[in-house]
């Protein structure tokens, strides 16, 4: 006998595809192994760490609001988009998306945010990194790296806690192709076209 699970919708946003890569998986990448997660957690960013985020094209930003709703969107740009400024802090910059700023809401609500890291091309390894989040027009010493202005918020982290989680690896994935316009409020881009209205 098959058990079911049914699903009633409250609430379903469209995320901006405009960012997201086409990924191939590696077909000659081995099976991860059947063993217990190896984590270690950090109370700050450590060197390796810090090496890792600066490669990073993609990240999940995780968050809540007062209520506890969570909400759980990617953020994506070029290689070190989210910088590391010390040790203890990282910012990032929040692009032209849907429109929706649910993740923004919640850090102006609540303060604070998780940023998970899963490198599917490197090095097979998740990174969680969790803090304090204050949303600015400006961040000292972070540069967005497009080639224009397309940034409408930084987020500025706090770190308190840093997860490094390396078995089982991720599996390995391959980015066919990665130059999104970035930011554009183009529709036919934005890919937005099917959800509206006719």
């Amino acid at each position: 006998m098959t058990d079911w699970y049914v699903l009633e919708i409250e609430e379903a946003y469209i995320h901006c595809a405009k960012h997201i890569p086409e990924l191939t998986v590696d077909e000659e990448a081995p099976d991860a192994p059947d063993i217990a997660p190896s984590r270690t957690t950090y109370d700050r960013l450590v060197p390796a760490v810090e090496q890792f985020i600066g490669t990073q094209v993609v990240s999940f930003l995780g968050t809540a609001d007062s209520e506890g709703e969570t909400d759980l969107s990617p953020r994506i740009g070029p290689p070190g988009f989210v910088q590391v400024l010390d040790e203890h802090t990282l910012a990032w910059p929040e692009y032209r998306g849907n429109g929706i700023h649910a993740s923004m809401g919640n850090i102006r609500e609540r303060g604070v945010a998780t940023l998970t890291f899963l490198d599917w091309w490197n090095t097979e390894a998740i990174v969680r990194v969790s803090g304090r989040a204050t949303l600015l027009d400006e961040v000292a010493g972070a540069t967005d790296l497009t080639d224009v202005d397309r940034t409408k918020k930084w987020v500025l982290m706090d770190v308190e806690a840093a997860t490094v989680t390396t078995d089982p690896p991720l599996p390995s994935l391959a980015v066919e192709s990665f130059d999104p316009p970035w930011g554009t409020d183009d529709d036919d881009v934005k890919k937005s076209g099917f959800f509206t209205e006719r």
